[in-house]
């Protein structure tokens, strides 16, 4: 057969005009000329008008162009409880459909714009206020001390900021006494590591170390309560802190001359409320 040649043109037995024709590549097909206004209706059960084959690397059929203002083509109408149309498949190693732009100064997809955010209120995660309580043991002497010594050496209270450079409030102090002396005793604290003379010797702070001081909590704001042997210390606080890193550092004072039994009697609590 010759190559786009016209071979029979007539009516098929519905009247409609048919055109046999033969293509490019030699192959026979037929065209059926619908004249306007006609309407064309589908068998029940029927849902489509032949088959479309494409050719391989082709992804689509023609290309849709919509008039200015119109976004879409048709109506999309989905049976009850259907949320989709048809299976989205992305080929291996594909993680998204398209791309994103924003236009120039647009910062936000939707109603989330950081930039409205007031300097210093960038929060995006954990906001409000958080109780903790952290509990160190320092290592005293078996034996008695003198006024002014130190009761165990440097203490640590790991985690209180959450963040680096973050702080709270101190809200009170538990000093559990197993050895019941009720020697009168301070705390102090600071932001950051301090040199301390160690256990049993005077307490002597540097000058840098006092410019890292946040707090001192002391006995007399408190009060000793009996409970047996052991004694507990509780004092209310409400001192504000914030620490270098995340952590604070005390040293545990005494101003009388307590005499312990074992070098694990003392027991120091702090509860803080975290910004």
């Amino acid at each position: 057969m010759v190559p786009n040649m016209v071979m029979i043109h007539g009516r098929d037995p519905n009247g409609l005009p048919r055109i046999i024709e033969v293509d490019a590549a030699g192959r026979l097909y037929s065209t059926i000329i619908i004249p306007a206004g006609t309407t064309v209706g589908l068998d029940a059960g029927v849902n489509s008008v032949g088959t479309i084959g494409l050719d391989a690397g082709v992804n689509n059929v023609g290309i849709v162009g919509l008039a200015a203002g119109v976004n879409n083509v048709g109506i999309v109408g989905l049976a009850a409880g259907v949320n989709n149309i048809g299976l989205v498949g992305l080929l291996a190693g594909v993680a998204s459909i398209g791309t994103v732009g924003l236009n120039a100064g647009a910062n936000n997809i939707g109603d989330v714009d950081v930039l409205t955010i007031a300097a210093g209120e960038t929060h995006i995660g954990q906001m409000g206020s958080e109780s903790v309580t952290i509990v160190v043991h320092p290592a005293v002497t078996a034996g008695i001390y003198a006024a002014d010594d130190c009761v165990g050496g440097a203490m640590e209270f790991t985690n209180a900021s959450r963040l680096a450079g973050g702080g709270g409030v101190i809200k009170n102090l538990l000093v559990v006494d197993d050895a019941g002396q009720d020697a009168q005793m301070e705390l102090w604290l600071f932001d950051q590591t301090f040199t301390s003379p160690g256990d049993n010797a005077p307490w002597v702070a540097t000058e840098a170390d006092l410019h890292n001081l946040v707090a001192i909590i002391t006995s007399t704001d408190g009060s000793w309560f009996d409970g047996g042997t052991p004694h507990a210390l509780a004092v209310e606080v409400s001192q504000q802190y914030t620490c270098a890193a995340t952590s604070l550092f005390g040293q545990l004072v005494t101003r009388g001359t307590p005499t312990f039994a074992a070098i694990d009697d003392v027991s120091v609590v702090i509860g803080l409320l975290q910004d």
